[in-house]
């Protein structure tokens, strides 16, 4: 197992992309993980660098909750998104596999 207090998962893939650069548009974020070792629940994973949304209201966060996506899985739940700072964070909720890929995806306006 890798229970050890200061075992470092470590990224095997990290990659992000998007939808349309478009100013003005819907614009999908999609983000795929894939570490060394599982990530246990509870484990916290932060994005950051997101900036240039728009969608600076109050509804962001209820927004992108609305439209965030784990893949058809509930491994990841939403814990924050700070739309000024562009970060966004999320936790495992369920313990993850080594080297298998997860995909995370939301809407925002460019």
């Amino acid at each position: 197992g890798n229970r050890a207090p200061m075992l470092i998962a470590g990224f095997l893939w990290k990659d992000i992309g998007q939808s349309n650069p478009s100013v003005g548009a819907r614009n999908t974020i999609s983000i795929t993980i894939s570490t060394r070792s599982s990530l246990l629940a509870g484990t916290e994973v932060t994005v950051s660098g997101l900036i240039g949304s728009v969608e600076g209201n109050a509804s962001a966060a209820s927004s992108l909750a609305e439209s965030i996506n784990f893949d058809g899985n509930t491994t990841f739940e939403l814990v924050s998104w700070e739309l000024e700072r562009g970060v966004l964070v999320v936790r495992v909720a369920n313990d993850t596999e080594a080297r298998i890929p997860y995909n995370i995806s939301f809407d925002v306006f460019n």
